[in-house]
């Protein structure tokens, strides 16, 4: 089976997206989202249907509603910054080499290989290519850099290492 070799690089829009899409695919996060957004909005709809129920405006559980709803993507948004344009590294080039064997990451001030026995899971979403080193960090391949082709010969390739998760 070929070397599959893809070269790409992480714009900070890529970056903010891919933590925005790791975010809020976790079940709790949506949650907090919907609970925020029903007690922003309840609260305004029993405000404004029973009046005199309240002496004044519900401040409180408006309030707690909209941080529930802003203050998650506001806070990603600027560690989102904060690491991006902290680390050169994440602005660099990388060339990903993906054989049989082994994964090869290099950038531009750094070379790393590891085995396919030491990847957590490989996932495939809808514009990202995923390769889990364990459940908090992946390193993050867009998927427009990728080839049909190449995604189905990194898929066979998973599907050979019975440890490694796959999610696609």
């Amino acid at each position: 089976m070929a070397e599959v070799v893809i070269n790409t690089g992480l714009s900070f829009e890529d970056f903010r997206r891919a933590n925005f899409f790791l975010l809020y695919r976790r079940k709790m996060t949506t949650a907090l989202l919907v609970l925020g957004l029903i007690l922003v909005l309840g609260s305004l709809v029993h405000h404004v249907m029973e009046p005199d129920f309240y002496v004044q405006f519900p401040v409180l559980p408006v309030a707690l509603g909209l941080a529930m709803v802003l203050l998650p993507p506001l806070s990603l948004l600027r560690s989102s910054k904060k690491n991006y344009f902290g680390d050169a590294r994440l602005r660099g080039k990388f060339t990903y080499k993906l054989d049989r064997e082994k994964i090869q990451v290099i950038g531009e001030s750094f070379d790393t290989t590891f085995s396919w026995k030491k990847l957590y899971m490989f996932e495939v979403s809808h514009n990202w290519v995923l390769l889990w080193q364990n459940a908090q960090m992946a390193l993050l391949i867009p998927k427009r850099d990728v080839s049909e082709g190449q995604i189905q010969t990194l898929k066979d390739i998973a599907t050979k290492h019975p440890g490694v998760r796959r999610k696609w």
